[in-house]
Parts: C-alpha cells; structure tokens; sequence
C-alpha cells in the first residue's frame, strides 16, 4: 500500500518526482488522499472484526494491529508533515 500510495503522489500532475516543483494543491490532495486510504483500511479491518466476533462460529480473528498498520500509520505521520510543510511554504508565497 505504501509503494503505490508513493507511486500515486510521485505521478499526480504529471510530476516526476520532485515534489517542489508540483502544483501544491495538487499535491496535498495527493497526500490526503493516501491518509484516507489508510483510514479507510483501518476501518475496514475494524468492521470485518467486529462482523467476526458476532459470528461465533469462526475462529477469532484476532490479529496485532500494529503489525499490519504500523508501518502506514508511520508512513502517514510523514505525509502529515509534508501536508503542514507544503501548505506553510503555500502560506508564504
């Protein structure tokens, strides 16, 4: 997820992987978007639990959720950082 979420912002507006020289707007909406994926994974994993644990018949589904988010969740925490950085920089000129 974090490699195509990468390849997303790298070739949105046709850039070439040099985020300075990219539209900000553009940009940050990129960014946005891969933090809403991750949120939407996570939502999804939390649903598919909960409609789990309502079946009992199932073995639980009883996973480390830092294991399987950990590294998104790291990865998001920097898109953060750039969405602050690029719009501050967007602020001042």
């Amino acid at each position: 997820m974090i490699i195509r979420c990468t390849q997303n912002i790298i070739s949105c507006n046709g850039g070439n992987g040099d985020l300075w020289v990219m539209d900000s707007t553009t940009l940050i909406k990129s960014l946005e978007a891969g933090i809403k994926l991750n949120e939407s994974y996570q939502e999804e994993y939390r649903s598919m639990k909960r409609k789990q644990e309502a079946s009992s018949s199932d073995k639980p589904f009883d996973f480390n959720e830092m294991q399987i988010f950990g590294k998104f969740n790291l990865f998001c925490r920097r898109l953060i950082k750039l969405i602050d950085m690029f719009s501050t920089i967007d602020e001042f000129t």
